[in-house]
């Protein structure tokens, strides 16, 4: 025990000395640093953030310029509105007192009596009258021009305005005066007649300064060098070249009025000036320079930091003024000291605009003549009046002469450049479009006056169609298209319904659709997605996604209007989660919703029990019941069901493909009734009681096509159902107008009138390098390997025009040949050309040697000529 006792005693001497020895400010010091540390650290951001809020600044051309000069703009005086009276605080405190705030106001008794006295004889009390006081000008005067100078010059002008010519004097008297004319003896060869003045009213050197913050102060100032400073954009107008400086401290408006003036002059060649492009100053050596003198150092003027408003508001009041001539030829002020608007500018007017460096004469369509005299006359007289600050605003003080360069000159209403435009506050500004050349041309089959020949049209719109792909009907169901045989799209089921009265009733199945009825189908699906991964970075092997659904109301063709329109509106109102809803229309069935029957999709209507094959795609298959009176097709396959004798017959033409005939003994078999037995019957091995229609060649492998033509334009046309799986992609029903069809082995022209000579160039050059008849038919004349075409073909309505129903079949070149052959000038006089003969051009059925005899010049020649000369032409030789 000793032992440990003495043990401990020697630890804790030990602990005490080590206390002892250890400086107690090292945990102080240590914070204090982090502490130091830590404040340096802000401090060095804050340091930062002025940097880049001074950076910040620097991109607004105002930093930049008190950066340079060190100057800081005052701010504009405003005047400060005085407190309004409070009437709630008293009667004494609204009207105040005279008395001293010491002083009492004598007490004074007043008796019902004294009141008598102030009733006099008048019975109506008459108020004073109070005088107000007129309201001062908004502009200072210190900031007026001077008075407006009278006019001394003396000017000839009659009060009475110029009498027009009355044009309703009758015929006989103006013979009469033309006769008098003739006989008179005067000698008139010593008057001179006037001359035109050609000289340009635009000086040959104009520096345009464009300056301005709220607004770009657009004018002309002395073209020197010390005119340009940083603090604006100038333009330098030469009569054939145009220089465009922009200033160090020049801002984003002035830029961008400056580059639409610009454009302005390269486009419409105003202000005298042929440049087509702007040249930009960058250097000292620039020809800029050199015509305004040389150069000159570039420093910022002391007027300009000084002034107390904008330049643009400093410039307008001291050298802008807009007077009007009146009737009596006297001048009256309109605008002073600010930026004219629009409004003043009235046809009947006769205005002077003065800018400092710019002098309008502005007239109005019906002002008076001898008012522009006198309104020029006074321009003139303003070129000695004095402008103050001119130094700032013009570049040059006015003492006594405004100088030669400065714009003087008479303008009428709607014939205005862009320096005067840019004058106003309002004026709307529309930017030219430039118009591009026209190319020349050498031959007739080129553009000739921005008229396209047809002959070149026509050659274009048959190379373009001949080689377009077909494009396959595709659906899409929330923004993912479908195919029948996509391997990622995964049915999970299908509910039915059909229309009764305006309820849908629900259904257990459903593969026989009637023509009379309309239905509707449910489709739940999921769509596969690719490229899933797993949480690990795996990728799965596939991933169904979510549930989709979709609604399908089938409408059978004979239903009416409001039988669809009751089935739409009880389908939305079933329908509660707002699904998709796709209409469809029998016969133009897609691709997937047949695949949902696997087969199993019939469509009845006739009561004929012979139902076409529509599609040759297994699961896809169609039958559709065909109407009276039956004519089968040789390309297409049949089934007929005959219930008296228990047989299902399968009915293959001569013309079908292998896979039409699987496909059609699978349905076959699948669809038999029990009891009844299946036979086949192939075209040709014995009689059908059927009347049987054939295609001119036809050829499996080539799939009918179908183009439309219009008048100076084509298109290919959609087919209801996919061309690789059926031998009808369309339906009678697409035949409109004028339509090219493709066969392979031939080509169709149909057209419900005249074929224009359009649209047999065009097919010209489609079935150019193939081999195969073209035949052009016409509405109603329709030959039967042209009907077989179709799976229905209903006769077109009888046209009552006799002319319409005796037109024949005609082959393509032979009916070119007659629309493009010539014709004897008399007998296109007389009018007597065959149907589709191009009227509106008759000109053009001229051999070369009587269009020569008739119009003076060839064919080439007649092309060249402006339109409006070819019409005057034809219209003297009568074939207009």
């Amino acid at each position: 025990m000793n032992a440990i006792s003495e043990n401990q005693t020697r630890w804790r001497q030990r602990i005490s000395d080590s206390e002892q020895k250890r400086p107690a400010n090292i945990a102080g010091s240590v914070l204090s640093a982090r502490k130091s540390a830590l404040l340096q650290a802000s401090e060095e951001w804050k340091g930062r953030v002025k940097n880049a809020e001074h950076d910040l600044k620097m991109l607004n051309p105002a930093k930049r310029l008190e950066k340079a000069i060190g100057f800081v703009p005052l701010p504009v005086a405003k005047s400060v509105a005085s407190a309004p009276l409070r009437i709630d605080k008293g009667i004494n405190k609204f009207y105040g007192s005279s008395l001293p705030k010491d002083q009492k106001e004598a007490e004074v008794e007043l008796e019902v009596s004294d009141f008598d006295s102030v009733v006099g004889n008048n019975d109506r009390l008459q108020a004073p009258q109070l005088h107000r006081a007129r309201r001062p000008g908004r502009c200072g005067t210190k900031y007026l021009r001077p008075s407006v100078p009278v006019l001394t010059k003396n000017v000839e002008a009659t009060s009475e305005k110029d009498v027009p010519v009355d044009y309703r004097r009758k015929k006989g008297d103006a013979d009469a005066d033309a006769k008098a004319g003739l006989q008179a003896k005067e000698d008139f060869g010593a008057i001179q007649l006037k001359k035109c003045d050609m000289t340009s009213p635009y000086p040959s050197v104009m520096l345009i300064r464009v300056k301005g913050e709220s607004r770009a102060d657009v004018r002309i100032v002395i073209p020197q060098a010390d005119s340009v400073h940083p603090c604006g954009v100038y333009i330098l107008v030469l009569p054939n070249r145009l220089f465009h400086y922009i200033g160090e401290f020049a801002n984003l408006r002035e830029k961008s009025t400056a580059a639409q003036i610009i454009f302005t002059i390269t486009s419409t060649g105003e202000l005298g000036c042929s440049a087509k492009e702007a040249e930009s100053v960058h250097s000292e050596a620039s020809h800029f320079w050199t015509v305004l003198g040389g150069f000159h150092e570039q420093n910022v003027p002391t007027e300009l930091t000084m002034l107390d408003d904008y330049f643009e508001v400093v410039a307008a009041k001291h050298a802008n003024l807009v007077l009007r001539v009146t009737e009596d030829f006297s001048i009256e002020q309109i605008v002073r000291g600010a930026t004219p608007r629009i409004s003043v500018l009235e046809p009947n007017h006769t205005l002077i605009f003065d800018f400092g460096s710019e002098i309008y004469v502005w007239v109005g369509r019906s002002a008076d003549r001898n008012a522009a005299k006198c309104a020029l006359d006074y321009a003139e007289q303003l070129r000695s009046q004095q402008i103050e600050k001119a130094d700032l605003i013009l570049g040059k003080s006015t003492t006594q002469h405004r100088g030669d360069w400065i714009i003087v000159r008479k303008i009428f209403q709607g014939l205005n450049d862009v320096l005067f435009r840019k004058k106003f506050l309002d004026w709307t500004s529309r930017t030219p479009v430039a118009t591009p050349k026209r190319r020349a041309t050498s031959s007739p089959s080129e553009m000739i006056h921005d008229e396209i020949n047809d002959e070149v049209v026509a050659e274009a719109l048959g190379a373009r169609i001949s080689v377009l792909e077909p494009v396959e009907p595709v659906l899409v169901l929330e923004e993912t298209e479908l195919r029948a045989n996509d391997e990622n799209v995964y049915s999970e089921s299908l509910a039915f319904w059909k229309l009764e009265g305006e309820i849908l009733r629900p259904l257990e199945e459903l593969s026989v659709f009637k023509e009379t009825e309309c239905y509707v189908v449910q489709w739940k699906y999921r769509v596969e997605r690719q490229g899933i991964r797993k949480f690990d970075g795996s990728q799965r092997e596939h991933d169904t996604g979510r549930q989709r659904a979709a609604y399908f109301y089938w409408l059978g063709r004979s239903t009416t209007p409001k039988e669809q329109g009751l089935c739409a509106l009880a389908l939305r109102d079933m329908d509660k989660d707002r699904r998709e809803h796709v209409r469809i229309l029998q016969n133009f069935e897609p691709e997937v919703f047949i695949s949902l029957f696997k087969g199993r999709f019939i469509v009845e209507g006739s009561g004929s029990r012979v139902y076409l094959v529509r599609n040759s795609y297994p699961s896809a298959m169609l039958l559709e019941e065909v109407a009276e009176p039956v004519h089968l097709r040789s390309q297409a396959c049949y089934i007929v069901k005959n219930e008296d004798k228990q047989e299902i017959q399968a009915f293959f033409g001569c013309d079908c493909d292998a896979r039409t005939v699987k496909g059609t003994l699978k349905t076959a078999e699948a669809l038999k009734p029990c009891g009844f037995k299946l036979s086949k019957v192939v075209d040709g091995d014995c009689e059908m009681p059927w009347k049987i229609l054939r295609p001119y060649k036809w050829q499996s492998q080539n799939v009918p096509r179908f183009y439309r033509i219009f008048e100076s334009e084509g298109e290919e046309m959609n087919a209801a159902l996919p061309y690789r799986h059926t031998a009808f992609p369309f339906l009678q029903s697409v035949l409109t107008d004028c339509m090219l069809v493709d066969q392979g082995s031939c080509l169709w022209i149909w057209s419900d009138g005249p074929v224009s000579t359009f649209a047999l160039r065009v097919a010209t050059r489609f079935w150019s390098g193939r081999e195969g008849p073209a035949t052009v038919i016409y509405k109603s004349n329709e030959p039967e390997e042209f009907q077989a075409l179709f799976p229905l073909w209903v006769p077109f309505e009888a046209e009552e025009d006799e002319e319409k129903s005796e037109r024949k079949t005609q082959f393509l070149e032979s009916l070119l040949a007659d629309r493009t052959r010539f014709w004897p000038y008399e007998t296109l006089l007389k009018r007597d050309l065959p149907e589709g003969t191009d009227m509106k051009h008759l000109e053009r059925y001229l051999s070369p040697e009587e269009f020569e005899r008739v119009f003076k010049m060839g064919k080439e020649a007649f092309a060249r000529l402006p339109q409006w000369k070819q019409i005057r032409m034809r219209k003297d030789a009568r074939l207009f």
